[in-house]
Order: structure tokens, then sequence, then C-alpha cells
């Protein structure tokens, strides 16, 4: 929810510098909602002894709270920032992913929120892009399915669908 969050709010306001700026927009915050809504769904079925749906909403209500505190000051940049690793294999949105072919579950909005992760370029106070995100943009921008292979763990045999889908879901992004 919290890579979601930042990438579509840099899609929508690219110079935001808080989390809180961009999830006071209510189409980055409903956004953020329905994906997170759609992985707890992927974890209610895959440990249905473990969570209940109610606690799972529980939770999210919890996460966006936390993720809108203007008290933290969290930036949109250290919250999006480190690409090679936050579009991994094995991590936010790819491990959920693959839970959800498991468990023949939807995962259309979390495929369309990692895809925005591929627009991503915000900088620090001083402008300046995550050394990792500049590498990885450059090797994006050459190479696209190299990039969904080796980052991300996909195949272009086995996983041809969803890297067609991820391509189209970041062609529709509309990068800035």
């Amino acid at each position: 929810g919290h890579a979601t969050a930042a990438y579509r709010g840099y899609l929508k306001y690219p110079g935001a510098r808080f989390m809180y700026e961009v999830l006071a927009d209510s189409g980055v915050y409903r956004f953020t909602l329905d994906v997170m809504q759609e992985a707890a769904q992927v974890l209610k079925s895959t440990y249905p002894d473990e969570f209940s749906m109610a606690d799972l909403s529980d939770h999210i209500d919890d996460l966006l709270t936390r993720f809108q505190n203007r008290n933290l000051g969290d930036t949109v940049f250290r919250v999006g920032n480190d690409l090679h690793r936050k579009l991994g294999k094995d991590d936010r949105f790819m491990g959920i992913i693959r839970m959800a072919m498991r468990a023949n579950k939807p995962y259309g909005m979390i495929i369309e929120a990692m895809a925005m992760g591929f627009c991503f370029r915000a900088g620090d106070e001083q402008g300046k892009m995550f050394p990792g995100d500049v590498k990885f943009h450059l090797a994006w921008s050459q190479d696209q399915k190299s990039v969904l292979e080796k980052v991300c763990g996909l195949t272009l045999k086995e996983d041809s669908a969803m890297i067609e889908k991820l391509i189209q879901n970041y062609s529709e992004a509309k990068c800035k």
C-alpha cells in the first residue's frame, strides 16, 4: 500500500514531497485502498485460519491513517525509491502477485500499481533521484523485458501474459 500510494501519487503530483499530500487526493487514496483490499483478498485466501476480512480491513484502515500522518513527514521519495528492490521478484508487488496466482485470485489492481512504479522518478530534497533508480531507469529505457526478467523475476515464456499486461499498464500510466 505504501509504495502504491507513492507511485500513484507521484504520477498525479510529480512535485509533491510528502505522502500526506498525495493521499489527500481522493483518487490516490481510493486507488491505494483498492490495491490493498485486493491484496487482502489474496492473504485471506492463502491464510484462511490466520486472517479474517474484518481484521484485514481494520489493518488497512490503520495503515492508511498512518500513511497520512503529517507528523511523520514521510516523503514520496523515501517511500517509492529503490525500485530494484521494491519491484523485485520477492518484494512488495511480485510477492503478492505470485500468491494471487497460486490462489487463483485477481491481481489486476496490483499489476497496475506495480506498473506505475516503472514511472517513479521522484527526487530527494535536492531533486536528486536515488542512484540505483537512475540505473534502473537506464536499464528500463534500453530493454523493458530484460528488466522484468532480471529484476522482477518474470520469465518470457511462462509469464508472457503478465509481462504484456505490465508493459500495457506502464504505457497507459502516462509517465511524467
